[in-house]
Parts: C-alpha cells; sequence; structure tokens
C-alpha cells in the first residue's frame, strides 16, 4: 500500500535500484514483492534468528526512571538470548559514471519525477551543508521549487528533496508531482535548472540565515517528547556509534557559509552523475 499503491513508493523503490547497482541499499527494506510472496515461513524464522540478535539490538530510553533497576529488566529480557554472526555485505558502491534513467507506467492522472545524486555517508563534514542545501531547494513555500514550478511556473503540484545520509552512503534526492497536462520533461528541464543555480551562483544571505534557522528549530522541537527523543538517541548510536550532543548538531549547522553551500551542489550534485526516474500515466493516456 505504502509502494505499489503509491506513484512515491514506486518512484522512490525505483529511484534506489537505479542508484546503487552492487550495494544492499538498492533492495527495499521489506524486500520486493516476489520475496514476500515466495518466501516460506521457515526463511522468516531464519532471518529473524540471524538478525534479532542481542548484539544487533539498540536499546533507547528516555524519561525518568530508575537506571539500575530498568538495567536489570533489560537483563532479564535479553540477556539469556545468544549472539547471532551477522552477515555484512562488504560491497562498496562504484562510482556513478553517466546519467541514469527509467520510465515506469502505472495508472496515474499525471506523471512524477525523481532524481537523485550519490552523497556521502553519514558524519561526513559536508553533511550539514547538504542539509542547509536541501532547506533552500524545497522547504517549505518559499523555497526554489516552490516558487519556480509550482508557484511561478505552475507546472508541478508538489516539490521536495532532502539529503539523506546512510552509514555506507547517502543520496541527495529530489521529487516533483507534475500538474495534468504538463510534460515531465519540462519539469526536468526546469528542476535541473534550480540544481545548476545552486551550483554556479552563491546563496543570498537571507536564504541562507532563514535555511539554518529552519533546520535549528526543527532539531530543537523535535526533542520535546520522550519518543522522539529516544528515537533519535537510538538512530544517532546505531548510524553513528555515538550519540551526538544537540550543541555539536547546531554548531553544524551554524558553521555552514554559503561558500559551502555552493560546493557541495557542484561537487555532488553533477549532471552526469544523477539518476532520473519518471512515473507517467499508461503510453497515450497522459503526460
Amino acid at each position: 500500500m505504502r509502494t505499489e499503491d503509491s506513484p512515491e513508493g514506486r518512484a522512490f523503490e525505483s529511484l534506489m535500484a537505479l542508484s546503487f547497482q552492487a550495494h544492499p541499499y538498492r533492495w527495499p527494506v521489506i524486500g520486493w514483492r516476489s520475496d514476500i510472496e515466495q518466501a516460506p515461513v521457515s526463511v522468516a524464522a531464519e532471518f529473524f534468528e540471524t538478525y534479532y540478535a542481542p548484539n544487533n539490538i539498540t536499546i533507547a530510553i528516555a524519561g525518568d526512571f530508575d537506571t539500575e533497576a530498568t538495567l536489570d529488566r533489560i537483563r532479564l529480557r535479553f540477556g539469556k538470548l545468544k549472539p547471532a554472526e551477522i552477515p555484512r555485505n562488504p560491497t562498496l558502491e562504484p562510482e556513478q559514471r553517466g546519467i541514469r534513467r527509467a520510465v515506469f507506467e502505472m495508472d496515474v492522472r499525471s506523471s512524477l519525477l525523481a532524481a537523485a545524486w550519490h552523497a556521502p555517508k553519514s558524519g561526513h563534514p559536508d553533511g550539514p551543508a547538504l542539509d542547509v542545501l536541501s532547506q533552500i531547494l524545497s522547504d517549505g513555500r518559499s523555497s526554489r521549487l516552490y516558487r519556480k514550478l509550482i508557484y511561478e511556473g505552475e507546472l508541478a503540484l508538489s516539490a521536495n528533496g532532502a539529503y539523506w545520509e546512510l552509514v555506507d552512503g547517502g543520496v541527495f534526492y529530489a521529487f516533483a508531482g507534475v500538474r495534468p497536462g504538463v510534460s515531465v520533461n519540462k519539469v526536468e528541464t526546469k528542476l535541473f535548472a534550480e540544481i545548476a543555480r545552486l551550483r554556479d551562483e552563491p546563496v543570498r544571505d537571507q536564504e541562507l540565515v532563514k535555511a539554518k534557522r529552519q533546520l535549528e528549530v526543527m532539531l530543537v522541537t523535535g526533542l520535546r517528547t520522550n519518543h522522539a527523543l529516544a528515537s533519535r538517541i537510538g538512530r544517532e548510536y546505531a548510524t553513528f556509534g555515538r550519540i551526538r550532543t544537540l550543541a555539536e548538531q547546531l554548531e553544524g549547522i551554524q558553521s555552514v557559509t554559503a561558500a559551502d553551500v555552493q560546493r557541495v551542489a557542484a561537487k555532488y550534485l553533477v549532471d552526469d552523475k544523477k539518476s532520473v526516474v519518471h512515473v507517467v500515466p499508461p503510453a497515450g493516456e497522459g503526460s
């Protein structure tokens, strides 16, 4: 329901499979439909025994609790579980050489454009600059993609993008929902023109300050509940191997300059190293 019934889900699944040719990041987390349909109970049990082991678990607890009593309960529940040999895929994704394209036909009223570029892995010093870049490009009604594609050009119904950091290598992606009757190729031209502007021109001071403030606010307000705090702690430890302090993360955002944004755009958002997916209506039924 989240993937095969959704143009965005189909596009993202296709985009990851197109962007990563060797690394397991090309596979959906729950597998392809054929994996699910054909996996017997024995395969599911083997998978569980292999990966749901105590040496592959991160537990994060937030709130008002007694530390020793809580640790005793964790030891009681998990202490008797046997560690497992966790298989790790050592494959590194080779450098992309040339544009990759895919077209996926689906029963939709209008087309969807998705694009991705390889980006650095979690913890890379360019991460904060890519986060700021994504804010400037596609966050909110004053963002560049919203103004050019939706408000001024009236070419798209939606536009968004983000830097997604992963342990072995991230992606920077951008999506645009094409307005009915508009060519997906026209939207693609306009979207990539905005990417080129980021590479060729320094961002304005006002844009930079606003994007950094938005990221700071999201970071702080995202820690207001115990659930959110525990989720961030667990994600930080599982991804980085340590928990970054709020001060460290804020400092990373605050240190980003206009030159940094232009530099990472020129370094990572390269024309001949992108992957592009069009989700379109069946031939003869739309743009």
